[in-house]
């Protein structure tokens, strides 16, 4: 009795069994505790609070790793409860999909003066269309019974293999290096990718220099331009079936992109990442979000990832400014695209409010509403004018309003120095200063040496005569 309480215990609290996640994948809002669930704690394998709140526990993971592997905990309160359950559940983090699509096979074959070209799929759907993408990317058709030019349609015969094929005859520069082949079915697209290196023309050093043999990250879109409110799609592509893919934003924040993976911030539109596409369309990107952005693809042989930079510029559907011509003041502001706007509405600092339709005095409307312009000017502005105006327009056709405040125009009062007249005089006054000081020392000093110099001498002849012994009168000799 105690091990069958025991059981029903442990199979209480593993649930929700075993997660199989892929590695290098993401984990969107995953809800992993049960919905009638009031409040959860969800810790990972390794101890860490990843989720602490209402509602039943989520997961949300950027990319998975092998640290995610591994039992995890929940704290749930449930309905009736007072006290939390302990549940567990298990993330078992593997590199391989669960029920993938077969791989395409490829192989090139040559035969001086011809190259073929040919692709298989293991599936019994039968493949209704196939074309190839040469190194350049053009887009060639092979089509069963169809020739043009140097290209012909080969085919291979196969139990529960489809196949197509391509034949060059006499292939030029253009056609070696990577190519790729799409192969539709009634169910999915498969995507292969083949390498022409033909040898006879491999032997010329410089045609060898020019063909691009190894995979090679690149973007159809390095300057991205676009308006806050616009999606907004990056992508990136390499000759090469990718493992993982994501982007990276100026601000270091990462987002992954894989098929199928649509959330409010992004979705995937490449064709796959066998077809070695990544691709997002953003659909909320702000005028704070430009600047380098960079897009990342892993390969399945664990190769080193590559990556390739990206400049990405959002404007904003509307700006404002004012600024001074002359005395006077004017204060605008402009909706990107010129599109019609139902009102213009002008704030001041202090709370004074009203639209272009019933300006105030000393107010003049400058605004063209069938434009997307709004525009007051102020003939005399005081120092509330001076500081910053909020504007804010309603396009038409749209609900929200577009809202933009504006720098200051204050000035501080123009400075003596502003004038040249005046450091003329100060220059004068000050070499006259400077002069008269330098003038003034150099008498004291000479003053002073004078002084002393009359000084150390009456003190020496006063000392000599001192000195001298006195003089006594001679008296006549006396008479013999």
């Amino acid at each position: 009795m105690r091990w069958y309480v025991l059981l029903c215990v442990v199979l209480f609290n593993n649930a929700y069994g075993q997660q199989v996640w892929q590695l290098n994948s993401a984990i969107t809002d995953l809800a992993v505790s049960p919905t009638d669930t009031v409040h959860c704690r969800l810790s990972t394998p390794g101890g860490a609070t990843v989720y602490d709140g209402f509602g039943p526990c989520r997961v949300n993971i950027d990319r998975v790793t092998a640290e995610h592997n591994g039992v995890w905990t929940m704290n749930v309160i449930q309905p009736n409860n007072v006290l939390a359950e302990v549940q567990t559940f298990s993330a078992q983090v593997t590199t391989s999909d669960v029920g993938a699509k077969p791989t395409v096979t490829t192989q090139v074959q040559t035969n001086k003066p011809l190259v073929d070209l040919t692709c298989n799929v293991a599936t019994s759907d039968v493949v209704t269309a196939c074309v190839f993408r040469d190194p350049a990317g053009q887009v060639l058709q092979a089509s069963q019974g169809v020739a043009e030019d140097r290209y012909s349609f080969i085919q291979s015969s196969q139990a529960g293999v489809q196949s197509c094929g391509i034949q060059i005859n006499g292939p030029l520069t253009s056609d070696l290096g990577l190519w790729r082949c799409d192969m539709q079915t009634a169910s999915d697209t498969y995507y292969g990718h083949l390498t022409v290196l033909c040898p006879w023309a491999m032997r010329d050093p410089d045609v060898a220099a020019a063909v691009v043999s190894e995979p090679t990250l690149t973007s159809d879109s390095y300057d991205i331009v676009a308006r806050e409110g616009e999606s907004v799609t990056m992508s990136c592509s390499v000759q090469s079936a990718i493992r993982y893919c994501y982007f990276r934003a100026r601000n270091g924040t990462i987002f992954n992109a894989r098929p199928g993976m649509s959330s409010p911030t992004l979705e995937y539109v490449g064709a796959g990442l066998d077809a070695g596409e990544c691709s997002a369309r953003f659909s909320q990107l702000l005028r704070t979000d430009s600047g380098a952005w960079s897009c990342h693809v892993g390969f399945p042989d664990n190769s080193d990832e590559q990556r390739v930079r990206l400049a990405v510029e959002i404007q904003e559907v509307f700006s404002a400014t004012q600024y001074t011509e002359g005395h006077e003041l004017v204060v605008s502001g402009i909706v990107r695209g010129s599109p019609a706007v139902n009102y213009c509405r002008f704030v001041r600092i202090d709370g004074l409010g009203f639209t272009s339709e019933n300006v105030p005095t000393g107010y003049t409307d400058g605004s063209s509403l069938g434009h997307g312009v709004c525009k007051i000017q102020v003939a005399a502005p005081t120092i509330l004018d001076h500081h910053p105006w909020t504007v804010v327009t309603q396009v038409s056709g749209h609900d929200e309003e577009l809202s933009q405040s504006t720098q200051h125009t204050l000035t501080m009062p123009p400075s003596m120095l502003d004038d040249p007249n005046t450091r003329w005089w100060i220059y004068v006054l000050v070499t006259t200063s400077v002069v008269a000081i330098v003038l003034v020392v150099f008498s004291f000093k000479r003053n002073r040496r004078w002084a002393a110099e009359r000084a150390y001498g009456m003190r020496n002849s006063m000392r000599n005569s001192m000195r001298k012994e006195p003089v006594h009168d001679e008296k006549p000799p006396l008479p013999a």
